[in-house]
């Protein structure tokens, strides 16, 4: 991927999908991981309908480790590791926005990103990737003429942009 060799890391990522399984297992962020940097390395193809069944598959997997983790009986486990499914989460909700976006499925890419915002500020992720997510949410909903989200994702940039300059 940084190479840019978005085919070769393609087949790579494909490939895992052989060894994962086995170890480190499907339970492992690895997994879902794998799926979100498939998904990446189409869209950075521009293969958005290839694109978007990987980066569900990551959000699904997650769903169901997020849920499993906050379950633990152990602190560590229902507080961290789920907050580093949460992060991982957001950053895949993110991109298959993107695609729903490249697909003209602009409410259904708002969607996801409010999702994602909602989920990232309740459970404080880190400020890149918050503002990865505003940054979205006002470019799509500015693109798509939609003056309500608009405004609602303006606010949220300017109190991002102030927490930057803090």
């Amino acid at each position: 991927m940084e190479l840019k060799n978005f085919v070769e890391a393609e087949k790579i990522y494909q490939k895992l999908f052989d060894y994962l399984p086995i170890w480190p297992g499907i339970d492992d962020s690895d997994y879902p991981i794998n799926f979100r940097s498939l998904g990446y390395a189409r869209m950075a193809q521009e293969k958005w309908g290839d694109a978007e069944p990987p980066l569900q598959k990551s959000v699904s997997i997650f769903d169901e480790q997020i849920n499993n983790a906050s379950k633990s009986g152990a602190d560590f486990v229902r507080n961290e590791m789920a907050n580093d499914y949460r992060m991982s989460q957001d950053t895949a909700l993110y991109l298959l926005a993107i695609v729903y976006f490249r697909e003209n499925r602009n409410a259904e890419a708002l969607g996801l990103l409010e999702r994602a915002y909602n989920q990232a500020i309740q459970f404080h992720a880190p400020v890149p990737i918050v503002k990865k997510i505003v940054d979205a949410g006002m470019a799509i909903s500015i693109n798509t003429g939609d003056l309500t989200a608009s405004a609602t994702w303006s606010k949220r940039a300017l109190s991002m942009n102030q927490k930057l300059v803090d």
